[in-house]
């Protein structure tokens, strides 16, 4: 091997472990937190602008550095399926493999923005592809930590996070390969791009005001590791009731504590099914739970306590599967209220493409997929219902699992009226994963695009408050195996109900910036082929521009 190839290699490689150990979740990122997962992305960031720079073959080394770094990031989805773990590695490497080229084939001095572009435009893509959407480990996420430098994600969200990131770390790039008479012009775009950012973050002040009304008193339980169930030898539901149940009625039975305004259960929490439309229970919750855990029983709760817990709901009409729901019950556990799960989890509740394929094939998945999540995944799709409410009135948006990693569901919620955002999630199935770590860097940056505070409970952690500022408070860590059911009283000072700027640009922002990206790829792709039959790219026959990829 050539010291060429080797230092291709070596590249490629450290881009990939560079992305991968600066997601949420990996072992550098917690061991250097809070800076060390937005320095490992930095770099990472840099060896893939460098491939798109001077690797003779960037769509073969960019897409390799995207499999790896794909593969590394999701690698608690293997405990699900395998196959499943491989494909998003197979399928998720394309997006780099864009991103590569499409900087690869730019002029020169237009590549850095060309790159920061492709970075957005591809965690967006990756995010809101039918069928097979997958949102997490976007770059931005690994500063999750330091909300003092996430301030464009208030201004343009998600994305925009990503693109300011992207171009600081292609100029910086620039600016260290750079010629001595040519680093002035870099140095004023990384000045530009730099003070951009900072102007974002100083000048982003929560747009939502503390609310006059008093502080909602949140219990957020979280019933631990269920190990029976991942070794197979009980339900789901029977092993998390007991925990449930016995956590929450300690707490409520604490001598000299205030009753809460909501508790907060996790998502798959309760043992039925709703029925109907309206929705309603199929019967006394009491009967259900106490079938599921016979020696426990459900906790008295005052006049003004409300409880919030995540099932399913079959609506009759038009679509007869299920739909996940967050569900609102009174002091009587009388049936308040719903909000539907709008992003069902592609294979684990949706098998993707399930309607395009044959009817016997389409079977025959459906059945492998029932196998391996030990459920049918036929969740539909939910619709937007308006907020619920504490006894006291104060509305809120249930938001179940998954919905959490979307900006549009927390946005449509904000704009209906919540004032809070209450997330039930169940992520035991990543077996303490990095997707636990994930989840909460979504989390903050739905709190930071919408300008309101966000509760967390979850099955296996981390249970959490995060502030309206995206600042991480009242962290449950997860627990040890056997630990028993464990809670976290929090007083969420709900936000005014205002819309902030960034709700109204991100319906349109990621497709301009995609729709933009696709046409500079397509560009490059004509002049490279072009370059390639040795036709000129340009009238005069002259590349202003040369890259340095091409000899």
């Amino acid at each position: 091997m050539t010291g060429a190839r080797a230092g291709s290699w070596a590249l490629v490689l450290g881009t990939a472990l560079c992305l991968w150990q600066g997601s949420p979740g990996q072992w550098w990122a917690q061991l250097a937190a809070p800076v060390g997962g937005g320095l490992a992305t930095a770099l990472g960031l840099a060896g893939l602008y460098l491939l798109a720079c001077w690797s003779a073959r960037p769509a073969f080394t960019g897409y390799l550095a995207g499999t790896l770094y794909m593969l590394g990031f999701s690698w608690s989805l293997r405990h699900i399926s395998f196959a499943a773990y491989v494909a998003v590695g197979v399928v998720g490497g394309l997006y780099y493999l864009l991103l590569v080229t499409g900087a690869a084939w730019s002029p020169r001095r237009l590549r850095p923005w060309v790159f920061a572009s492709g970075v957005a435009a591809t965690a967006w893509l990756r995010a809101h592809m039918p069928e097979i959407y997958y949102p997490h480990g976007q770059a931005a996420h690994a500063l999750y930590e330091l909300p003092e430098l996430l301030g464009p994600v208030r201004w343009s969200g998600e994305l925009g996070m990503n693109l300011v990131l992207a171009a600081a770390v292609a100029w910086c790039a620039e600016l260290a390969t750079a010629r001595p008479g040519a680093r002035r012009p870099v140095a004023v775009a990384l000045a530009a791009v730099v003070g951009a950012w900072a102007l974002a973050s100083l000048g982003g002040s929560r747009r939502g005001a503390a609310a006059p009304a008093p502080a909602v008193e949140v219990l957020l339980v979280e019933p631990g590791v269920p190990v029976e169930f991942f070794a197979g030898r009980a339900t789901f539901v029977e092993v998390l009731l007991g925990p449930l149940l016995g956590a929450t009625r300690a707490a409520l039975e604490e001598p000299g504590a205030a009753p809460p305004d909501l508790i907060v259960w996790p998502e798959s929490s309760l043992p039925l099914e709703l029925i109907g439309e309206p929705p309603v229970l199929p019967g006394p919750l009491g009967r259900s739970v106490g079938y599921y855990a016979p020696d426990s029983r459900l906790p008295r709760l005052a006049a003004g306590t409300r409880l919030v817990a995540g099932t399913t709901w079959r609506h009759p009409e038009p679509d007869p599967r299920r739909r996940g729901v967050v569900a609102l019950f009174d002091h009587d556990y009388r049936l308040v209220g719903v909000q539907e799960k709008r992003w069902p989890v592609p294979g684990g509740e949706r098998v993707p493409f399930l309607g395009l394929l044959p009817r016997t094939w389409a079977a025959k998945l459906l059945e492998w997929s029932t196998g391996m999540v030990r459920d049918v995944p036929d969740l539909a799709s939910g619709a937007l219902r308006p907020p619920l409410e504490t006894a006291a009135g104060e509305p809120f948006a249930g938001l179940l699992c998954y919905d959490n990693a979307f900006p549009g569901v927390a946005a449509d919620a904000v704009t209906a009226g919540a004032r809070f955002l209450v997330v039930s999630s169940n992520e035991a199935w990543y077996h303490l994963g990095a997707e636990l770590d994930q989840m909460v860097a979504l989390s903050v940056f739905r709190t930071l695009e919408t300008g309101v505070p966000m509760v967390r409970s979850t099955v296996d952690g981390p249970t959490c408050h995060v502030d309206a500022d995206g600042r991480v408070r009242a962290r449950l860590e997860p627990p040890r195996a056997g630990e028993p059911g464990r809670v976290r009283r929090v007083a969420v000072r709900p936000s005014e109900g205002t819309r902030p700027w960034v709700l109204t640009v991100q319906g349109f922002l990621g497709p301009l910036v995609a729709s933009a990206f696709g046409a500079l790829w397509l560009i490059g792709l004509w002049r490279a082929r072009a370059e390639a039959r040795g036709a000129p790219e340009h009238p005069s026959g002259s590349d202003q521009n040369p890259s340095p990829t091409r000899s």
